[in-house]
């Protein structure tokens, strides 16, 4: 664990808020349950538009941990989520060396890349393959984490010699988004239970103990 945003920023109590302990207060005791488990609740910064089911990042399925379209992000200014849009550009040599790299490939610069998408509309394939056919293939989270992007939620244009990635969100897209979540309280006048039964989905809270 660390006091990052790796494992999700700290800053200590002098943050908490009347509020805030308001809301631990009337919480206690309360869990997100599915047929009667407790549910893992991994949650992240920013989706750009839709989260991801967890296999398609991480490994095993979780029946609560599907992919859904997120619309509620939009409505966050920019000026307070600065990932809700971004664009990296990389030269088809410096795509070859990541991906050499993430997998072993061993071919020249890039020359196509073949995109899969899931049904949220994000990356979770990539093929790679250079002027001769060789090829490298990305799955899950390599598609943004070994090419240094923020998230799985790009779509891809080439420029010559360069590849343009344009999308949003900022983390692994599975379970809840932050910033989804505050403009669903902010903006729409959504309560916790309506905003965590959004993001995972067949849950319940229930009171344990």
């Amino acid at each position: 664990m660390t006091d990052d945003g790796y494992s999700q920023s700290y800053v200590g109590t002098y943050r908490s808020t009347a509020n805030s302990d308001a809301a631990a207060d009337q919480t206690a005791g309360e869990y997100l349950t599915y047929n009667g488990g407790v549910c893992s609740t991994f949650y992240f910064s920013s989706d750009g538009g839709g989260t991801e089911s967890c296999e398609n990042v991480f490994t095993a399925a979780l029946p609560y941990l599907r992919g859904v379209n997120d619309p509620y992000e939009a409505d966050v200014p920019a000026s307070m989520n600065t990932y809700k849009s971004w664009s990296y550009t990389l030269s088809a040599s410096a795509l070859a060396s990541k991906l050499a790299a993430a997998t072993g490939y061993s071919g020249g610069a890039i020359t196509d890349i073949k995109v899969y998408y899931s049904n949220t509309n994000n990356v979770i394939r990539l093929v790679m393959s250079d002027a001769n056919g060789a090829s490298g293939t990305l799955t899950k989270s390599a598609c943004c984490n070994a090419l240094g992007l923020p998230s799985i939620h790009y779509s891809i244009t080439q420029s010559g010699s360069n590849f343009i990635f344009s999308g949003g969100g900022w983390g692994h897209n599975v379970g809840m988004s932050q910033w989804g979540a505050y403009s669903m309280a902010k903006y729409h006048g959504m309560n916790y239970r309506q905003i965590l039964q959004f993001y995972y989905t067949g849950t319940s809270i229930t009171k344990l103990g």
